[in-house]
């Protein structure tokens, strides 16, 4: 079984480069990076040009590696 997350990460390459190593080393299965502009607020024409906006990171892990993980854990530490 699989558990799946979704993280907003700020439109910044280095945060999104330190986002992904962070989830790599967990263990978790980068699925899809999606950038998306930032939502306009109704009746604000300048947000048309506006470039900013945040990276939407799916990932998935593995719920039965993290059960197993953790009794492996739990054995050395008794």
């Amino acid at each position: 079984m699989y558990k799946h997350s979704i993280d907003i990460c700020p439109d910044d390459p280095e945060e999104l480069t330190r986002r992904l190593d962070s989830l790599a080393e967990t263990g978790a299965e980068i699925i899809n990076v999606i950038w998306q502009p930032r939502r306009a607020q109704e009746g604000d024409q300048s947000a048309a040009f506006d470039t900013s906006g945040s990276f939407l990171v799916i990932s998935r892990s593995n719920a039965m590696a993290e059960v197993v993980a953790m009794d492996g854990k739990a054995e050395h530490v008794a």
